[in-house]
């Protein structure tokens, strides 16, 4: 059973992937898209101790709500930090990211590399593994997704002004 659970929580963000990189009109070699989908799995590691000890340390604040603590305070900033950092030394230095488009690919496998690993541990850790499954494929791994679009789009913009300037 839990082999099932394991291989339908993780299909789910690979076919989006599959998806975005076979979209992709200058397809990006499947080894580079690998690397940043498994750099945004490493990168649930340090969200998870950085997540709980943001959590913690906002919680010792009356004024700070605990959903405000947990959900935007630490998990917003550090997660898509994370990501950030992904594309800023991971993707930014691949020979391979020479077109727009590749940000936002790129964007959204370190995104989606990240919720694979977060649901597979919220689905593995639920009293009711199916009920979780289907909860985390709909909003966070659109979330998770969309976000990768977003940050793509605006580190596409930051890259290519950036590389056109020190070229001249």
């Amino acid at each position: 059973m839990n082999l099932f659970l394991l291989l339908i929580t993780i299909l789910p963000p690979i076919l989006i992937v599959i998806i975005f990189s076979v979209s992709d009109k200058f397809r990006e070699p499947n080894k580079e898209i690998f690397l940043v989908f498994i750099s945004g799995i490493l990168i649930t590691i340090p969200a998870y101790y950085t997540n709980n000890f943001l959590g913690d340390l906002y919680l010792n604040y009356y004024f700070i709500s605990k959903a405000l603590a947990v959900s935007f305070l630490s998990a917003a900033v550090v997660e898509e930090g994370l990501k950030f950092l992904v594309l800023y030394f991971v993707v930014y230095r691949l020979s391979e990211f020479n077109e727009p488009m590749d940000a936002i690919v790129y964007g959204v496998c370190a995104s989606l590399g990240f919720a694979a690993l977060e649901n597979i541990y919220f689905v593995l850790n639920s009293e009711t593994p199916i009920t979780m499954f289907i909860v985390r494929s709909l909003l966070p791994l659109a979330a998770h997704g969309i976000c990768g679009v977003m940050m793509g789009y605006f580190f596409m913009r930051y890259a290519f002004m950036h590389k056109s300037k020190s070229v001249v």
